[in-house]
Order: C-alpha cells, then sequence, then structure tokens
C-alpha cells in the first residue's frame, strides 16, 4: 500500500501540472470507485447493499465525504502547490497526530516502536523543511 501511494502521489505531481487538482481526483476517484463496484459485485451479490439499516448510509455518507473526497482534495492541492515529497511528509503527521491524541486522550500505552516511528517522522519532516529554506 505504502508503493502504491508513492507511485500514485509521484505520477499525481506531474500530471497535476497539466491540469487543475480537482480534475485529477475527480478522475481518480472515479476509477477507484468503478474498482471497487467490479470488486464487490464478484464478491457479493449487489442486492446486499440494499439490506443496510438507513443510518448505515448516513454514516457512510458522512465517511465518504469528510474521510475521502475533502482529505483527497487537500493532498491533490498539496502536491500540486508542495510537491510529491513535501506533501507525503506533512501528510505523513496525521498519524503522529493520531497517536499523540490515543496517548493523552484515551490513555492508551506507547511502545518503543511507536516513539521511534513517531521521531523518524519528524526528523523526516524536519529535514525537509530545513532542506527547501
Amino acid at each position: 500500500a505504502a508503493l502504491t501511494f508513492s507511485v500514485y502521489l509521484v505520477g499525481a505531481e506531474t500530471v497535476m501540472r497539466r491540469m487543475p487538482s480537482h480534475v485529477f481526483i475527480a478522475i481518480a476517484m472515479l476509477a477507484a470507485s468503478v474498482g471497487i463496484v467490479v470488486h464487490y459485485s464478484l464478491a457479493y451479490p449487489l442486492d446486499t447493499l440494499m439490506l443496510q439499516p438507513w443510518p448505515v448510509y448516513g454514516y457512510a455518507l458522512l465517511i465518504a465525504v469528510f474521510c475521502t473526497v475533502i482529505p483527497s482534495l487537500l493532498v491533490a492541492h498539496g502536491v500540486k502547490h508542495l510537491g510529491a515529497a513535501t506533501a507525503s511528509l506533512v501528510g505523513s503527521l496525521g498519524p503522529v497526530a493520531t497517536l499523540l491524541l490515543a496517548f493523552f486522550l484515551l490513555d492508551e500505552t506507547l511502545s518503543v516502536v511507536q516513539l521511534g516511528g513517531f521521531l523518524l517522522i519528524l526528523l523526516g519532516v524536519g529535514w525537509l523543511s530545513g532542506a527547501k529554506r
């Protein structure tokens, strides 16, 4: 998944130089949606989609908009204006924020491996920020 996402970011930067970022994202999401529908139709009968309670569809819509569409548009905008390397490093701060919030708000434990990853991300972002100056 990380390799695929890296290829996507680097390829996106090249393509978005020739088209607006929102058009690129619309095409990318349409392609992904086709893949999801094809996979689902091969794995499950399509009528199972209509068996869910109505709140499930509402939650799915909220998740689609706030956890997929808006973040994808923001990442594309970041890639177009900052470049793929900077945007991906800044985007990697999301998991760091999640780690810290889980520790402070949910009282979860922090392992040495998690702390190591945390420090690597911060060092990478700091190094890239310094290299840009």
